[in-house]
């Protein structure tokens, strides 16, 4: 599953220096290995999220880019109509 933030997920997986201290400050591994599963679980992209995306996705392209491949047309002289419906 897909992160909400790169930096959140380098920080939970690798060893950063805020790791280093949560060592110090919290000696159980079995309450840390949770306090990362917690952060782990709360920086996930719900599914909800992608379908989110997937339902704005015909406005984005329609709306944002639909000039720019109706230019791209004129430009390259061939018909890009399929790239509408991405």
């Amino acid at each position: 599953m897909a992160s909400k933030s790169i930096k959140a997920n380098e920080i939970l997986n690798t060893a950063h220096p805020i790791n280093q201290f949560a060592k110090k400050l919290i000696p159980s591994k079995k309450i840390r290995t949770n306090i990362k599963y917690f952060f782990t679980k709360l920086n996930q992209k719900s599914t909800a999220d992608i379908c989110e995306l997937e339902e704005i996705r015909p406005f984005l392209i329609n709306e944002i880019y639909k000039e720019s491949i109706l230019n791209l047309e004129k430009l390259i002289d061939r018909d890009l109509s399929s790239w509408y419906n991405l």
